[in-house]
Parts: C-alpha cells; structure tokens; sequence
C-alpha cells in the first residue's frame, strides 16, 4: 500500500507565517487564526479528493507543529483537533485509511487525537508507548515509538525485539 501525506491544516499555517507568527497569533489572534485554519482545512480537502481520485488507500496527515513540546492540550482542542475531525471525514467519505503523525512529545495529548477517529496513530519516539496503549486502548491502531536512529545498526530480530519490550 502507498500512503501518501498530508500536511494537516495547523502545520501549513505554521509552515505559511512561521512558527512565532502563529503561536503568536494562538494568544492574540485567535478568531483570524481559526478563519485561517478553516481555508486551509478546505485546501487540504481539495489534496484528499485529489488523492483518492489516484487510487489512495489510505493518507497519512502530518502535523508536526501540533506536538505538546510547542502547543498545549486546550491550544490543540481549539486549533488543532477541530480541523483534523474534518479530513478525517473527508478520508472516510472516500473510503480512506487515516493515519496522524504529530512530531515530538504528544503524551498530554494523546485522549485528544483519539477524538479524531484516525484509523492510527504514528508515535514519535518521545511518546511513552505504555501511555499511549492505556490512553488510547483500542480506539485507534498505534504505530510507532522506536528512534529511526537505533535502527541503524540493529539486525531484523534485533529492531523486532525492541519492538517487543517496548510494548510491554
């Protein structure tokens, strides 16, 4: 399967006015940061038809600049999880698989991306994955967690092992 991406609404703000400009804009602009999420969101919806017109199965959205490091829970329900609900439900009229990737430490937020109703979660290493299993349960499939740079150097039953004792 061929997962292609989209950067979530917040990121392409951020990416646009810069990562001050828009956590200023969190604090002294909120409704012009709200209408500007909303035009991206639609945006964003346009690339998700595009997508599934070439046959997507399933679409990964990207939202780095969403973790806890930079955003907080109640800044990410307001900003953040809103517009994420609706590509989610762009991705399901399509018949779209979901995944969110958010970058960094998003251990304070992780009830709330279950909210989205994504198919999965792609954890960054920092995310404590017993956290998220007990936070998430089975709501959404949770991939992820292991630092790409520990891969390096590891065999196939060395990463699998890893793998193992971090889910416990």
């Amino acid at each position: 399967m061929i997962v292609p991406g989209v950067t979530g609404a917040f990121s392409q703000i951020v990416f646009l006015r810069g990562l001050e400009k828009s956590l200023i804009g969190i604090i002294d602009k909120p409704r012009e940061l709200a209408k500007a999420l909303e035009w991206r969101t639609e945006l964003a919806i346009n690339c998700i038809e595009e997508l599934a017109q070439m046959g997507a199965e399933c679409i990964w959205l990207g939202e780095g600049p969403a973790s806890s490091s930079i955003i907080s829970p109640q800044q990410y329900q307001r900003f953040v999880l809103p517009f994420q609900k609706e590509l989610i439900k762009a991705m399901r009229r399509k018949g779209i698989y979901s995944i969110i990737h958010t970058c960094g430490d998003i251990n304070n937020s992780l009830h709330l991306i279950a909210e989205t109703t994504t198919d999965a979660i792609d954890l960054d290493y920092p995310v404590e994955l017993r956290k998220a299993i007990d936070t998430i349960g089975d709501k959404v499939c949770i991939k992820g967690n292991i630092n790409p740079q520990e891969l390096m150097d590891f065999s196939e039953k060395e990463i699998y092992q890893m793998c193992i004792k971090k889910s416990r």
